[in-house]
């Protein structure tokens, strides 16, 4: 969807139903939001005390640091001032949750303009800290951490039924290991200027495949550089693939479901060591993808999915498809079994790889052929 006219559609559902002129307060007098900064050193509810739902309740100037327990009820509107943060501090706890018919707004100034304030920043660990069918829009203008959502170290949220929208950066962030996600959920996000979620491998498996959006810059997934050191399985979105910009290292068993896509920035690879596995079952109707991230394609766009030792009778490939890999003159396969690995393959299809299709290096490597692949155009060869 062209990204004005998508604008527009969410800026007119954000106020759909509301009033065009102020409506009085019972004394007569029109309403006005209360203003928020500092440091919130009591514990606070945020109640939704304004009669007109195009008023703020509440005005956030600067960075308004929460130490303590701060609820927000369902219907709340916050402004944020231009330059306006929130950052949820240890001990503190920022639980915003509205209902279906009830959303809670966090919005910027004007709606229609992202980058106009920086983001809600967690960095406390408390369960408490929850977005859920609440609408952010309009920030992401924060020049260290890149999000208008972002899950600092040893910080908790948990987001679920939230529109993320119209940030200058990304969408939702986790900062590394050590950030804590509780899930990404049935969200929303969109018109964001990086991508709509940024996340370390560890936090993947608790981002759903039911979360949804459009004009992004970048429609994927960010998954960072770094190692999935415990199990877990990783959903498809239809929406978002997941990119890889680096090594992602495996050490541990890792399922992929049905309809899930991977695309590869140049040079990257999945790398399964001796202690990890790597399981990807697709279906005829329900492939899963492994390809470049650029657009056309060519062979040689990213390197491939590499065994390192790995002998795991998990190693399986079944309804796949993998495309123009094969650029690394080491690992030479868009699969590569390296010093006695194995994998099982069926149903797949091996196209256009810049040197070979599967490829086997060093001691004795298993490749199991299950039958009904197919090879086309790899430049090396299909296999050895």
């Amino acid at each position: 969807m062209n990204k004005s006219i998508l604008t527009i559609v969410l800026i007119s559902l954000l106020f759909t139903s509301c009033d065009k002129d102020p409506i009085p307060n019972s004394d007569g007098t029109f309403p006005g939001c209360i203003e928020l900064s500092g440091t919130q050193s009591t514990a606070i509810i945020l109640t939704n005390h304004v009669t007109d739902p195009t008023v703020p309740d509440y005005c956030i100037s600067g960075t308004y640091f929460v130490e303590v327990d701060l609820v927000i009820e369902p219907g709340v509107y916050i402004q944020m001032n231009d330059g306006a943060k929130i950052r949820v501090r240890n001990g503190g706890s920022f639980k915003s949750v509205g209902t279906e018919t009830e959303n809670i707004k966090i919005l910027g100034e004007d709606s229609i303009s992202s980058g106009q304030w920086g983001n809600i920043h967690f960095s406390s660990n408390n369960l408490d800290n929850q977005l859920i069918h609440t609408n952010i829009y309009g920030g992401g203008n924060t020049s260290l951490y890149h999000a208008m959502v972002f899950v600092g170290y040893q910080g908790y949220a948990l987001i679920d039924n939230c529109k993320i929208v119209l940030s200058s950066t990304t969408g939702i962030k986790t900062e590394s290991v050590d950030a804590n996600l509780g899930g990404i959920s049935n969200c929303l996000i969109s018109l964001c200027g990086l991508y709509p979620i940024d996340v370390h491998p560890s936090h993947v498996g608790v981002v759903a495949s039911s979360n949804w959006g459009d004009a992004n810059t970048y429609n994927l997934i960010e998954v960072s550089n770094a190692q999935l050191e415990s199990p877990a399985t990783w959903q498809g979105s239809p929406f978002f693939p997941y990119h890889i910009n680096g090594v992602l290292g495996i050490t541990t068993d890792l399922t992929v479901t049905p309809g899930t896509s991977f695309f590869f920035a140049p040079g990257a690879r999945m790398q399964v060591t001796s202690s990890g596995s790597l399981n990807c079952i697709g279906t005829s109707t329900n492939r899963i993808r492994f390809r470049g991230d650029a657009l056309p394609q060519s062979p040689g766009s990213w390197d491939g999915v590499i065994f390192l030792s790995s002998t795991s009778n998990q190693n399986e490939f079944d309804y796949c498809d993998f495309s123009y890999g094969g650029a690394s003159s080491s690992y030479q396969g868009m699969i590569t079994l390296w010093s006695s690995s194995n994998v099982k393959v069926g149903n797949s299809n091996f196209n256009y790889s810049e040197r070979w299709g599967l490829y086997r290096f060093g001691g004795t490597n298993v490749f199991d052929d299950n039958g009904g692949n197919t090879w086309t155009g790899n430049g090396g060869g299909n296999f050895n």
